[in-house]
Parts: structure tokens; sequence; C-alpha cells
């Protein structure tokens, strides 16, 4: 029997392209194998999110843990948690999609929800003894607000061409508002309570809190595109300790006596759906 040369050639690419084709497969598998321990960024926001515990924190711990992962934080200013993502260690950022526009969210990240918190006004009782009332924000033109530089809230604020006297850090809000500087302060409902007790812990019923929410927003994962294979991990874990019991749990360990809020619920009720991934809705 005689072996052309041309066949010869032919089985050597072929069994070159096989080669390689097998080598990119290993690569590929060996950058999808799901890790024993995960970084994220974060900001410091408490109770919402801090490096010390938070609710950020404990959920995202919990949900990882049962899928056998673990968990490391590494804390930045709010402005620099997203710069983070061009450090090799960091697999995705603990926060919210509303610190991005549409196109950023959209070209960037999976964001996975974990958490719905709503903001709320806080003030000082004696300047507004009969409430802090509104309808719209278009009422609230003539205060005088504080809120934090970078915070979810400023497309809000923008929308109703409401210019907010911008702090770098949330402490400095109560400040402003016991030495009768500013109005009144916008903040996550627990934050802005923690901050005010923190502050100033003996005048803690002199401050009020708006009867009506500003914005119901979400918390959040977000995963860039190297660490999609995280997603639906995360999600299964998610899921896993709202059944049973665990995100519960964590809730009632930072509301303490303060009656969790409906859209907290909300959110456990529809984030176990059958077949539903918890991905975070279109910002509006």
């Amino acid at each position: 029997m005689t072996i052309r040369p041309t066949n010869i050639l032919k089985q050597s690419r072929t069994k070159r392209l096989l080669t390689l084709c097998l080598c990119l497969f290993a690569m590929q598998a060996a950058a999808q194998k799901i890790p024993d321990t995960v970084n994220l960024s974060l900001t410091s926001y408490p109770p919402i999110l801090d490096i010390k515990g938070s609710i950020g924190t404990d959920l995202a711990a919990a949900a990882f843990l049962t899928q056998g992962i673990q968990v490391q934080y590494h804390q930045y200013p709010m402005t620099r948690v997203f710069w983070a993502m061009k450090q090799d260690n960091i697999d995705a950022v603990l926060g919210s999609k509303f610190w991005l526009d549409q196109q950023q969210l959209e070209e960037a990240f999976t964001p996975i929800s974990v958490y719905s918190p709503q903001f709320y006004f806080f003030a000082l009782k004696e300047k507004f003894p009969q409430g802090i009332h509104f309808n719209t924000l278009d009422e609230l033109k003539d205060k005088d607000i504080v809120y934090i530089k970078g915070g979810a809230l400023t497309p809000i604020f923008e929308k109703f061409n409401i210019k907010p006297h911008m702090v770098s850090r949330l402490e400095q809000s109560p400040h402003l508002i016991k030495s009768g500087r500013r109005d009144m302060f916008a903040a996550l409902e627990l934050a802005g309570w923690n901050i005010i007790q923190q502050t100033y812990p003996n005048a803690l019923s002199q401050f009020i809190r708006s009867e009506k929410s500003i914005y119901t927003m979400t918390g959040d994962i977000l995963f860039p595109e190297k660490s999609s294979h995280l997603v639906e991990v995360f999600n299964a874990g998610l899921i896993e300790i709202i059944n049973n019991g665990t995100y519960l749990d964590i809730m009632k360990k930072y509301y303490k006596e303060v009656e969790i809020p409906e859209s907290v619920r909300h959110f456990m009720r529809s984030a176990v759906q059958p077949n539903k991934l918890q991905k975070s809705a279109p910002l509006q």
C-alpha cells in the first residue's frame, strides 16, 4: 500500500488542529473553574455595606457559603469601588447598579439583586413639627438637602432639578442638620438612623424620618464578564438562604426593633420564583 504525501500532511494538520482544540477547551475549563474563594470590592455605608459587618456582606457571604465558597472583602471609597475591578484579584462589586448609568451597566456587568431598601429624608423635629410631607420631589425644591457624593439618588435629584449639598461621607449629614446649616438629608432608612445614633446618641429622638419614601432601589452584586461563571452559582446560594431562613435572620439582625419593610419581603418572595434568575431589572 502506498501512502501519499498529501494524506500524511492532511493527517498531520488534523492532529495539530485536534490538539489545539483540546488545549483551548482545557484552558477555558480551567478559567471557568468555580473557586474556593471570591474577592468582592465594596464601600462603607453601614449598616448596608461595611467590611466589619453589614447586610450586604452578611448576605453575600451566606449565599456563597452554601456553594462551598468563602468571601474576602476589599473596601474602597465609593469613587474607587469600580476602579478596583481593574485589579486582577477582584471578582465582583458589592454595591448597587444605581451607581452606574444604563450603558455602563449593559456593557460591563451582570447585576444580581440581593436586597431592596428605600431612601427617606431625615430632619430635626423642631424644624418640621408637622413632619416631612411631600407628594413629589418638586415640592422640596426650596429645601436645602444634603446627600452623599456619587450616591444612587443623584440622577433622581437631577430629574427634578434639585441640587443637594454634596458631602463625601454620610457622617457629615447629621452635623449639618443639627447645626441648622441645612434642612434635611437623604439616606437609606437603616443607614440614616444608624448614622444619627452614632453621631448624636443622646439626641436620636430629636430627629424624624419622612413618612413617604423617596425611592426604592436595589443592592446588587455586579459581576463583570470575567466572572460570568459565578452568576448562577451565587443566585443558587441566594435562593437557598431565602428558603432556609438565613436571609430573614440577617434582616432581623440589622432591623432589630424596626419593622422589616414590605419592599424587602416582596424581594424575598420574587427571588424564589421557580426558574427565575434574580437579575436586576433595567434602570428606569
